[in-house]
């Protein structure tokens, strides 16, 4: 009698439709005027969507004005994602297969993560960031030890505030009965307190107040870390707390910044174990040889040792290829694009042929911010608009900025319609191959906006700059030479 309820119940719920019991069905009930529609995506393992978009799960099936319905199949039991919520704040969820949920979205002005609450089987594991309020305290905490006055008053406000959270936690996943969210929850808590710490040693380092190297590695490092569930290698506030471990140990150890990756590689595999291990030397290789390592002699052999030491020992596919992709960027650093990427056509915006060397002959004696982007991409229109002002400073210092759209050939008048609406027709220009072009082949454009500098010769100076609106890059350009 029970099953024949519940084939009933989703009837109801999801009419006119044969589910398989494996899918996630969740039907929407929209009153933004269908402003947008959720859709989830899993990350990739680096979290670096530049190198791997992330995937999307998710497929829409409209069933009239207001209501749409979001069907998720080929999925693993149970697997970490993100709800991308347009307009707003993304959150990650627990997709568990079976899962049948509703959500009511409604009319407001701008629509954030926090009006959008689930309501069904396992909608805790959709709702437990709106519940526990996990950034705000963080943001919180990150104040309260920046007020530390000794490394005994630092431990403590780690502690306490690690003991108000999981006991949060608890009180949350008590009422549901899901040991699993509740395992998640806490080993992610775990992680923040090494946010903390590490947030915290900077505040006293700049205090000039002592440290205890010794008491801080019997309170958290005496074991080696391992992560005890693979799920949580999906979890960015996880994965970034152990990242955060790292840089704690980093100062702790007060390593020499020349022998970066040989101080970084013993204490990952010194304090390390496991997938987590493999993901925090990949991960510390693509940031540093990707974002802030200078392209000399010395750099250029660490970096070859390492991809062919270390690198070699990462058993993961997924993270020896980030490695890889880093170590290929490296070697494309302070150098021209070749020959046959400059011969990639482009179409101004104006609608006549150039190629990517003419234009940028044009501009030889200048610094070039390449700015990627496409008409349909939100996130580069709102960064053009944000970053505004600074453009125009950057400009008046000498700096030359180039707008190129990975738009489709049929997407021409679109493309052109933004570039007028954003006052960018002088320099804006489509890509011939868009996404399939050498060009973005060549430095690997898997998502925008990206940004790219070149020094006064052509070189290329950074494959993944900040935004225009960044502060960060003022300095990225000030060190082109």
């Amino acid at each position: 009698m029970n099953s024949i309820l519940k084939n009933l119940l989703v009837l109801l719920l999801f009419p006119s439709v044969v589910l398989a019991q494996n899918s996630i069905v969740i039907k929407v009930t929209d009153h933004t005027k269908n402003r947008f529609k959720l859709n989830f995506t899993i990350t990739p393992k680096l979290f670096q969507s530049e190198v791997q978009t992330n995937i999307k799960v998710s497929k829409i099936e409209i069933l009239n004005d207001s209501i749409y319905r979001v069907v998720i199949d080929s999925l693993d039991k149970q697997i970490l994602a993100i709800l991308n919520v347009p307009e707003g704040r993304s959150r990650q969820v627990l997709l568990t297969t079976g899962d049948r949920l509703s959500v009511n979205i409604k009319s407001t002005k701008n629509v954030d993560y926090e009006q959008i609450k689930f309501y069904g089987k396992h909608a805790e594991n959709y709702n437990y960031i709106l519940k526990l309020h996990q950034r705000e305290n963080l943001k919180n905490m990150l104040a309260v030890v920046g007020t530390s006055i000794s490394q005994d008053q630092l431990i403590k406000n780690i502690e306490d505030n690690y003991t108000a959270e999981a006991n949060k936690i608890y009180n949350y996943c008590k009422n549901f009965k899901n040991p699993l969210l509740n395992e998640i929850l806490i080993e992610e808590e775990k992680s923040q307190q090494y946010f903390l710490l590490n947030s915290g040693l900077n505040a006293l380092i700049k205090k000039k107040i002592s440290i205890s190297k010794t008491d801080i590695l019997n309170h958290y490092f005496r074991k080696s870390f391992k992560n005890t569930h693979s799920l949580l290698m999906r979890s960015r506030r996880y994965t970034y707390g152990m990242i955060q471990a790292v840089n704690a140990l980093y100062k702790l150890y007060q390593a020499n910044e020349s022998d970066y990756f040989k101080d970084k590689t013993f204490l990952i595999n010194n304090y390390f174990r496991g997938v987590l291990r493999e993901y925090l030397l990949s991960n510390m290789f693509y940031i540093k040889v990707t974002n802030s390592l200078a392209v000399n002699e010395e750099n250029e052999n660490h970096v070859k040792n390492w991809i062919n030491s270390i690198g070699t020992t990462l058993k993961d596919p997924e993270y020896y290829f980030f490695a890889s992709v880093a170590y290929d960027n490296f070697t494309k650093l302070n150098k021209p694009f070749p020959k046959e990427i400059l011969n990639n056509v482009l179409q101004a915006a104006d609608g006549t042929k150039t190629t990517l060397g003419e234009l940028l002959s044009k501009y030889k004696g200048k610094k070039i911010v390449i700015d990627n982007w496409a008409s349909w991409c939100g996130p580069c229109k709102d960064a053009m608009r944000e970053s505004k002002t600074e453009v125009e400073n950057f400009e008046k210092n000498g700096v030359q900025f180039i707008y190129l759209a990975l738009d489709r050939e049929k997407a021409y008048d679109a493309m052109k319609s933004v570039a007028q609406e954003y006052g960018i027709m002088d320099d804006a220009y489509r890509v011939d191959g868009d996404f399939s072009s050498l060009y973005a082949k060549y430095l690997r454009i898997n998502s925008i906006p990206r940004y790219l500098i070149l020094n006064k010769e052509g070189a290329i100076k950074s494959f993944n700059a900040p935004r225009p609106v960044n502060p960060l890059m003022i300095k990225e350009i000030e060190s082109v030479k």
